[in-house]
This record gives C-alpha cells, structure tokens and sequence, in this order.
C-alpha cells in the first residue's frame, strides 16, 4: 500500500527500513575489514600473524576489525632487518 506521494506504509515500510539498514550495515563491515587488511599486510610481522589477523578481521564482521584495531595492532612487530652500524659497512 502507498500513500497519495508514493512512499510505502505499513509492512512494506518496515521491510524497507530493515532492507536500506542492511546495505548501511553490509557497506560499513566491508569498509572495515578493507581498511583493516590494508593496515595488517603493510605492517611489519611475521607472515602467520598477517594470516591469522587477516583471516580474524575479514571472517568475524564487525568484531574482528576493532579487535585487530585493540589488540592486534598493538603487538610488537619484527623488524624488518638489523639495524647497521656505521663501523660494520663494506662499501
């Protein structure tokens, strides 16, 4: 049923409201998981831990991104080489 300016009432109002909040909500996991993926990959870390972040964020909606954003990006990573010193150069 509509009214007199076309927009639903009644059931399939609600069954429009709830459609439109799934697409908000749907939009919004995808966005963080993306952003979340970006981070872990560019990170410095052993290759199991982007694996297991990577997989927690994108399979677990919603949660598994703030987790990675609380806990996962805190964690020490491993530098990617020694650092060198000055005296220790073969040039």
């Amino acid at each position: 049923m509509q009214t007199q300016n076309g927009s639903p009432t009644g059931v399939m109002a609600v069954f429009f409201s709830f459609w439109c909040f799934g697409i908000v909500l749907m939009l919004a996991q995808f966005t963080m998981a993306l952003i979340a993926l970006v981070q872990i990959l560019q990170r410095r870390a052993p290759t199991d831990q982007k694996i297991l972040w990577g997989a927690v964020s994108w399979f677990i909606p919603i949660v598994g991104p703030i987790l990675w954003w609380t806990i996962g990006s805190k964690q020490v990573g491993v530098p990617a080489r020694p650092p060198e010193y000055p005296h220790e150069r073969r040039d």
